[in-house]
């Protein structure tokens, strides 16, 4: 259930994207505003993370990411995360989409 944190539009992503997820399995579901990651702008509502280093993530859950991320030396300067993004539908144009177009 949403708790108010997304909008409909994020909230219908992430829905999408893990409708079929498997227990364990850890999905972005935003990034803080003016982090790192929103800054990079990489990551999308509903990424599957897959590893974190040279480390495979399987199925731990969060709580096992965060382990992983914590376990990188101290002297790390750049952390590899392995994701993959499930493909979301585009949405149909609406009409006056599909005439602004065919109006040249």
């Amino acid at each position: 259930e949403n708790d108010g944190s997304m909008s409909s539009d994020d909230w219908n992503k992430w829905q999408m994207a893990t409708q079929y997820a498997i227990p364990g399995e850890v999905f972005v579901r935003g990034t803080e505003e003016g982090g790192q990651a929103d800054q990079l702008g990489i990551f999308e509502i509903g990424d599957r993370l897959r590893g974190v280093g040279e480390l495979p993530f399987v199925d731990g859950g969060f709580e096992q990411a965060i382990n992983l991320i914590n376990r990188q030396p101290v002297k790390t300067v750049f952390l590899k995360l392995h994701f993959d993004r499930i493909s979301m539908p585009k949405p149909s144009p609406t009409s006056d989409e599909i005439n602004s177009r065919s109006v040249k």
